[in-house]
């Protein structure tokens, strides 16, 4: 790998808005365009942090390569703004290869990733926000990307990172596969590494330090959404094999948490709440959420969910669902939006609870609901 004194095109290329806004970001620090050195890392460096299923250190193609089936990541590495590269050896079997960055303690990181078996496809490239351990690109569905890999030669990954937002580059185009303009954990710095499922051989891993500073003024808050609910009432999470979701549950010695959803209105659980069931067993959480109507009416609710939900008001089953990973077919995703359920609420005149259940089994744990009508309704948390 090759990276001259001068960031490529890409990194700075004004037909675009992250492009622009970077480009933006090194006029006003003052930064004549020139990137520090490169820092190459070798397979074989004793701070490689290993949890991996098979990981090997050997030649392959003229290359000194890592085959990996799980993740490494770098110890005592703290990277704010960085070029993250390695070139993915091409794969024609069914396999995910990518970076892991921002990369905390307690099982949270960001990654995005390539899946090789999907090349061509709208969700071949993929960022996934990890929390607790827990993935959930099922509930981004707007951050997957088609592209199509190289069969014959090295796939070259080149990822800028710039405080919220990331551009993924894949061999060597000029404009992003994947931009993501919010990344979900918050976290401004971390360490870095690769993620291998099935199988995969990475070659040439550096990074690149970029300057420090914002690259343009956030975006203005945007108006709230009419109807989106953006907290809720959050019970400790267990076990979901230890009750039985279709009876209304008894929880009066539980302790209520009021948690915030992101300003979409969707409530990543794993952010959290983390693993305390065996492994392969479900994980489930109660959520809630008071409202009260002034008088009594039916009110029209759009709501989605993963992995599985029950939803009671006033103590009564209205819906129960499986949204899954392929729980409907070869093909289903089990991605969440809004306007994907309905259901009529029944409302009493005066105070009403909405209690959900949703359970995890994996990619996404996560809720989301608004109500379509909204007059004579009031809901607080807080």
């Amino acid at each position: 790998m090759e990276i001259s004194s001068f960031l490529p095109l890409p990194f700075c290329d004004k037909r675009t808005f992250y492009g622009f806004a970077l480009c933006l970001l090194l006029t006003l620090a003052g930064w004549p365009g020139h990137a520090q050195a490169p820092v190459h890392i070798g397979f074989d460096d004793p701070r490689w942090q290993v949890d991996a299923q098979v990981h090997r250190v050997e030649p392959f193609q003229g290359q000194s390569s890592v085959y990996l089936d799980g993740q490494m990541h770098l110890n005592d590495l703290d990277l704010g703004n960085a070029v993250i590269e390695v070139d993915v050896a091409p794969n024609p079997n069914r396999s995910f290869a990518g970076i892991m960055f921002r990369v905390q303690e307690g099982g949270q990181h960001e990654e995005v990733y390539i899946r090789l078996h999907k090349s061509g496809l709208p969700d071949a490239v993929q960022y996934n926000p990890v929390f607790n351990g827990f993935g959930g690109w099922q509930l981004y569905p707007e951050h997957q990307a088609a592209d199509e890999f190289p069969t014959t030669r090295w796939i070259h990954l080149r990822l800028e990172v710039h405080g919220p937002h990331a551009a993924l580059f894949i061999d060597g185009k000029k404009e992003p596969t994947l931009v993501v303009e919010s990344l979900r954990t918050g976290a401004t710095s971390g360490s870095v590494g690769l993620w291998g499922l099935l199988g995969n051989r990475f070659a040439n891993f550096c990074y690149t330090l970029l300057p420090d500073g914002n690259p343009v003024a956030t975006a203005a808050a945007s108006e709230p959404v009419p109807g989106l609910i953006t907290a809720w009432q959050l019970s400790p999470n267990f076990p979901a094999a230890t009750v039985d979701p279709l009876q209304y549950p008894s929880l009066p010695q539980t302790t209520w948490e009021t948690v915030d959803a992101e300003p979409s209105g969707l409530l990543n659980l794993a952010k959290y709440r983390g693993k305390t069931s065996a492994p392969g067993e479900e994980e489930m959480v109660w959520i809630r959420l008071p409202i009260r109507a002034a008088r009594a009416r039916q009110v029209l609710f759009t709501f989605d969910f993963s992995d599985e939900t029950v939803l009671y008001l006033n103590g009564k089953l209205l819906f129960g669902g499986d949204n899954h990973f392929l729980a409907k077919g070869l093909l289903f995703r089990g991605d969440v939006a809004l306007g994907s359920n309905y259901l009529a609420l029944d409302l009493k005149r005066g105070q009403n609870e909405l209690l959900v259940g949703v359970s995890e089994q994996g990619n996404g744990w996560g809720w989301i609901g608004q109500f379509v009508e909204t007059d004579g309704l009031t809901w607080d948390v807080k």
